[in-house]
Order: structure tokens, then C-alpha cells, then sequence
């Protein structure tokens, strides 16, 4: 899940920097065309990994993005226009600097064509490229990192695909960057270099460590990159640490960001392009609708039920919490929230995420405002109860418990539940633990109304199955 993306980048970052290009002696079962590339070996790949163990610097390590989505330290991507995609190659020199080389195809296969002369002992962000003034011609970004600053440097290069490059080439701009992205924020089919900048605020306040925090939008037109929307953004935040782009609602186009507040809870903003300009649309400025914007932990607003368009990310508590239940205790459930374009943001998607036990239990909407989850006490077994809950008589009724066994005891707890007639039935298995769900019937006390209820609420085993569903493994 998108959550777990800072662990992911962290480790992505460990295993870059311990395995080197099939140079270094580390032990790596794979061979190096599925260390660049991915896991499938082809002549092709092979080819390509022989041609980066050459082009790369005596002792230098792979390394990857902070902001990368692929274990892979080389992307293809055309970045010259002329139809066939170049290697794009992230490493660290054995001074520690870290750099990218450019690899390109041509008839005696794939040759070095330069090596950014940029340099940064400090991270390379990200990278990417995109037809950003609609010529045909793509544009190259790359974000640097910079020491005891808080923003980046991102660059843009325009690459000529028939230049031999004696020198690397230099960027038509040099852009400062807390948080950046590349997206179509106004509707126009074309991207624009969408942005958040952090600079000191008064000098009096410096003690304090206040920033003040803006959004930029940067268009390209007739090879000249120009800042053409500012707008100020909620400063009393600890840092913007996600920014998307792209349609927020039916026809409308923005962003949205969420931010850091105190140790651990979050806030969110959505911005709508109106009128030649970005109004903000959430939180409203009603009082209401502003408390409604922050979140006990963070969130990580996108497309989560990928229907191609942005939501908000609330944490919901689970009804029927304990009234005097530490934070720490609180159930919560993952709730997705868009614009209608005009006034109010309605519920698309509800989901139950349990990080530890690496799965999501997804709500039909049928569940919304009837079903709860609770974790198991410590006398009780499995991983997660299902109930129905009747707000009128304070009233559970159970539906399912999701187990989850480690698959060298599944066989026991197997049959144990055969020997003593359980209901059950077996969900997927996955990384060593088996999980199945344990059916609950209803009791001998439940009114008409209740088993009714029940019958309208209880999935069947096919249906169960496509509401669970594994967390990737990063």
C-alpha cells in the first residue's frame, strides 16, 4: 500500500547501495540484467546490464530515487524524441556522490552518450520525462537533493537526440522544490511541473523554525519555463509529504497534498483550477468542514479505488469504539472521499487495513454505517471480528473472523475446525500464512429483523474473496 512507500523507499535504497553491478562480489542469486531491469532475463536485458557494468565508474554502486515505485536502478524512457527509449542510470561513486549516466541504442548496441555533471552526496528525488510544451519532443527532469536546506533542486534538460554530447548537457532550469510532480492540473491534456517551495519566514520567526509554504505551476512554451500560478498554502504544517495531480472530480482538474502535523497526525488540502486560477475546495472554510481535514495519523490522498479520479483519505473510527480507548487503541477505517465539483465530497470506498497482518478488507457499500470490525481480546483467536452494528439497541451481531496461521499450523487449526464442524473457508495464502475467514451463525435469540439483517449483510465465500486482498510486499 501507498503507506508503506517511506519503509519501501528506505530499503529500496539499502539493497541499491549493498549490491553492486555484478563487480563487487555481492552475493545476489539473480543474474545483473534482473537487477536492473526486473525479474524477467532476456538477450536484451543482457545486453543492457553488460553495457552499464561498463559504462559505470570503477566501484561505483546502483542506487535508486527516494521517490522511485520500481526496484530498478535503470529506467527506459524516450528522452530525445526519436522514438526509441534510453537507459537511464542512477548510482554512487566511491566518493559518495551520486550521479546519472545516460546509456543510448544504436546499431552497435548500447553506448555510454554522458553523465550528468550534476552531483549530490545527498539523494537523487526522482526522475522523469514528459512532452511538457506539446512539440513531440520530451523534456528530462531530475530532482536533486540539497544539504541543510529544505528544498531540492529539480532541473529540466532538453536532449538532442543527433548531438554527440562531448559535454553533459545543461538544464533550462533550475527549479527549488520541497515536493514536485507531473501532472495535468488544469484540464488543458498537457503536464505541468506542479510544485510546493518552502522558504524562511521573517527573520524574527526564525527561532522558531516557521516556514511559509507555496504551490507553483510551471508551464513550458517556445523552450522557456515559466512560473505561472503561486498560491499560498496552510504553513502551519510540519511538511507537505504528498502532492498529486490530475482530475479531482467529473471535468475538473487540481491537487491535492496532505501534511504532517505534530508527532504524528496529518491535514489535507484539495486546490480545483477555476477560472484561469486554483481556488481551494477542501477543507471548506467552514469551521465544520476544517476540523473534518485532519487525521489522527497520516494519510496518503490519491486514486486508491483507481477510477481515475483523486480522493481525500480520512481515517474513520470504526463504530462502537470504547469510549475510553487510547488513540493508540482506536480501530480505524481507511475511508476514500471525492468532490461532486460543486459543494460536497461523498464516500467512494471503505477498507479495513491491517499493516501488521499484511491484508485489506474492503466494505461493500452495503456495510457503510451497519458494519464494524474490533480486534480480538487477549482470551479471544483470530485476527479480525466482523460484526453488524445496531446503533438503536447497542446490539453486535457477528458475521465472520478473519484468521490468519502461519502455514506450517494451518493443517492443525484445519482440522480441529473439521473435527468440531466449523464453517470456514480458506481466503488465499501468502508470504508463509494462510488466511481463512470463520463463519459466525446467527444465535437463537436474534429477532426476525436481526436474521434479516444478517442474511442482507453476510458475503458469500466468492464475494469475501474479492473484498480481501494482500498487501504488497515492498
Amino acid at each position: 500500500m501507498k503507506r508503506q512507500r517511506w519503509v519501501r523507499r528506505i530499503g529500496l535504497r539499502v539493497i541499491a547501495a549493498i549490491c553492486l553491478l555484478g563487480i563487487t562480489g555481492c552475493q545476489y542469486t539473480a543474474t545483473p540484467a534482473d537487477l536492473l531491469l526486473g525479474p524477467r532475463e532476456t538477450p536484451e536485458n543482457a545486453a543492457l546490464a553488460a553495457a552499464v557494468r561498463d559504462a559505470l565508474p570503477a566501484r561505483a554502486k546502483l542506487s535508486l530515487p527516494d521517490q522511485d515505485e520500481a526496484m530498478s536502478a535503470v529506467r527506459k524512457m524516450d528522452i530525445d524524441g526519436d522514438g526509441r527509449k534510453e537507459a537511464i542510470v542512477t548510482f554512487i561513486t566511491d566518493s559518495e556522490d551520486q550521479q546519472v549516466l545516460v546509456l543510448k541504442e544504436g546499431s552497435d548496441g548500447w553506448q555510454l552518450w554522458f553523465i550528468f555533471g550534476e552531483s549530490s552526496g545527498y539523494g537523487i528525488d526522482w526522475i522523469d520525462a514528459a512532452d511538457l510544451d506539446g512539440d513531440s519532443q520530451p523534456e528530462l527532469l531530475i530532482g536533486w537533493k540539497q544539504y541543510m536546506v529544505p528544498n531540492g533542486i529539480l532541473n529540466v534538460y532538453q536532449i538532442q537526440s543527433e548531438k554527440d554530447y562531448k559535454v553533459p548537457p545543461k538544464p533550462i532550469a533550475e527549479l527549488e522544490y520541497t515536493s514536485a510532480v507531473l501532472g495535468d492540473i488544469d484540464g488543458n491534456q498537457r503536464s505541468e511541473i506542479v510544485l510546493i517551495r518552502e522558504e524562511q519566514q521573517a527573520k524574527e520567526d526564525q527561532l522558531y523554525g516557521l516556514m511559509d509554504r507555496t504551490l507553483h505551476v510551471y508551464r513550458m512554451e517556445q523552450g522557456m519555463i515559466t512560473n505561472t500560478e503561486t498560491v499560498s498554502l496552510p504553513s502551519e504544517v510540519n511538511g507537505y509529504y504528498n502532492l498529486v495531480v490530475g482530475k479531482i472530480a467529473k471535468n475538473r482538474y487540481g491537487m491535492v497534498a496532505d501534511a504532517g502535523l505534530g508527532a504524528h497526525s496529518s491535514m489535507t488540502i484539495m486546490l480545483a483550477w477555476e477560472n484561469g486560477g486554483l481556488v481551494q475546495v477542501y477543507p471548506s472554510r467552514s469551521s465544520s468542514e476544517y476540523d473534518r481535514s485532519f487525521n489522527v495519523y497520516s494519510t496518503l490522498s490519491g486514486d486508491e479505488n483507481n477510477d481515475g479520479i483523486l480522493d481525500i483519505q480520512i481515517m474513520k473510527e470504526a463504530l462502537d469504539q470504547p469510549a475510553d480507548a487510547a488513540m493508540s487503541e482506536l480501530v480505524l477505517i481507511d475511508q476514500r472521499k471525492q468532490w461532486d465539483g460543486k459543494a460536497n465530497f461523498h464516500v467512494v470506498m471503505e477498507q479495513y487495513v491491517d499493516y501488521a497482518g499484511r491484508y485489506a478488507l474492503r466494505f461493500p457499500q452495503t456495510w457503510y454505517d451497519q458494519v464494524t470490525v474490533r480486534r480480538p481480546k487477549d482470551e479471544e483467536k483470530g485476527q479480525l471480528y466482523v460484526d453488524i452494528y445496531e446503533a438503536a439497541s447497542d446490539k453486535r451481531l457477528p458475521l465472520f473472523v478473519i484468521h490468519s496461521t502461519p502455514l506450517t499450523d494451518w493443517h492443525v487449526l484445519e482440522q480441529a475446525w473439521q473435527d468440531q464442524g466449523v464453517q470456514y473457508s480458506e481466503l488465499v495464502k501468502g508470504g508463509g500464512i494462510v488466511y481463512a475467514v470463520e463463519w459466525e451463525e446467527p444465535s437463537e435469540d436474534w429477532t426476525e429483523e436481526e436474521r434479516a439483517l444478517y442474511t442482507g449483510l453476510q458475503p458469500d465465500e466468492n464475494e469475501l474473496k474479492r473484498l480481501f486482498k494482500l498487501l504488497p510486499e515492498d
